[in-house]
């Protein structure tokens, strides 16, 4: 988080609100290719290694050799395709072709970023959480003398090279950190995979390219649609708020994703499921309720700090925001268990149809609201996709004790 802060501060003060807002356009296009070629992968990859964690090294192996082989499929449809047409996503973008470097740029670090995200999947799956921390570590640390070093050289340019960059250099020092481990060995990760293991990786790709499409792309929507009915000034104000958001956000959804996910995929009797997530509600809710009174009362000094003078009409959009930002992450709670227990298909509809109407409620209130209508946009969202959620874990709940 503090990591997060000061990479915001540096970009803030050398480029100012349209600087972030440029820089928001980046990560997201980084966060859509990932998306499409091992994020989600890597959640199957997280749940076979813990479900295979006691039977041995081999048949873990038959689910990443799987998964290896199609992320290289996978990364080279995408290089074809993306540096293909790179003047013409610059351009939807940043509403200009300068930027067709590093779009390339960031599809060329795609492998190294799948190797980083991969085996942050495999220390999560076998519980090794010292060196899942280290890793997470060496990452941020990284990221933060990239990114700031980069910014500060060479302006706005800098930040999103070196935001494209980032995850492949975080995969180098991951890499270096574990490639001592038994499970590293090149044997295990490569050769012929199994048609049935292929079968079972191939739904979290589905969801990938859903999740690729959707998510990443709907923040890209939405900052247009506030550049067209305000200003790209406008966009970077609603960027630094997303932004304080998603970096507190990251301590919550990190302890979700490391401790939740793999319990769940464990857990297989209806009563103990229900314990798992009363008790991570009660934990969870309450810290994200407090971070977010602590940030809203603290608004006006945080957005100083942390970015600077130029951005003091963003005080007038955290209330709404937080409010999201609490239901958003209770939501996290009842979807967490479609993954874990394998239901593809429920995400990506999901996945599908709340993307869509994020973008379609903030087309239909931020020219009435301003830029103040992504938010309620946002809050209204999660506040459905929270009800949606909780409905489907019961009728999962219902059916595991049936069948338990």
């Amino acid at each position: 988080m503090a990591s997060g802060f000061v990479i915001a501060k540096v970009v803030a003060v050398y480029t100012g609100p349209s600087g972030i807002a440029i820089l928001g356009q980046m990560q997201s296009l980084v966060a859509a290719l990932n998306g499409l070629s091992s994020n989600q992968i890597s959640q199957g990859v997280v749940r076979f290694t813990a479900e295979n964690a006691d039977n041995g090294l081999s048949a873990c192996s038959e689910w990443w050799k799987a998964a290896t082989t199609l992320v290289s499929y996978i990364l080279l449809i995408i290089a074809i395709i993306v540096i293909g047409f790179s003047v013409y996503i610059s351009e939807w973008l940043f509403n200009s072709s300068d930027y067709t470097w590093v779009v390339i740029l960031a599809t060329l670090a795609l492998p190294l970023n799948s190797l980083n995200i991969f085996i942050n999947a495999v220390l999560n799956g076998r519980q090794e959480y010292k060196k899942y921390f280290i890793v997470g570590a060496i990452s941020t640390l990284s990221g933060l003398v990239i990114i700031t070093l980069a910014t500060i050289e060479f302006g706005i340019n800098g930040a999103i090279a070196s935001a494209a960059v980032n995850n492949a250099v975080a995969g180098c020092f991951a890499y270096l950190l574990i490639k001592k481990n038994n499970w590293a060995k090149k044997n295990l990760w490569f050769g012929k995979p199994n048609i049935k293991n292929i079968v079972g990786i191939r739904g979290y790709f589905l969801m990938g390219i859903v999740g690729a499409l959707t998510g990443p792309t709907s923040l890209i929507l939405v900052r247009k649609i506030i550049i067209e009915n305000g200003s790209i000034t406008d966009a970077g104000n609603w960027q630094a708020v997303w932004k304080i958001s998603e970096a507190y956000l990251s301590i919550i959804t990190l302890a979700l994703s490391t401790y939740y996910f793999p319990q769940l995929v464990k857990i297989v009797k209806r009563n103990e499921i229900l314990r798992e997530a009363k008790q991570t509600a009660l934990f969870v809710i309450p810290i994200v309720t407090l971070f977010a009174l602590i940030i809203y009362l603290l608004r006006n000094i945080i957005i100083i700090i942390l970015f600077s003078y130029e951005f003091n009409e963003a005080n007038k959009l955290f209330g709404i925001q937080l409010i999201g930002d609490i239901l958003r992450v209770t939501s996290y709670i009842p979807a967490s268990i479609l993954m874990a227990r394998g239901y593809i298909s429920i995400n990506i509809k999901l996945e599908i149809i709340f993307c869509s109407s994020l973008v379609l409620l903030c087309y239909i209130f931020v020219p009435i609201f301003g830029t103040q209508g992504a938010n309620i946009g946002y809050a209204i969202n999660y506040a459905m996709y929270l009800i949606v959620t909780t409905i489907i874990f019961f009728k999962i709940i219902n059916k595991t004790e049936r069948n338990t």
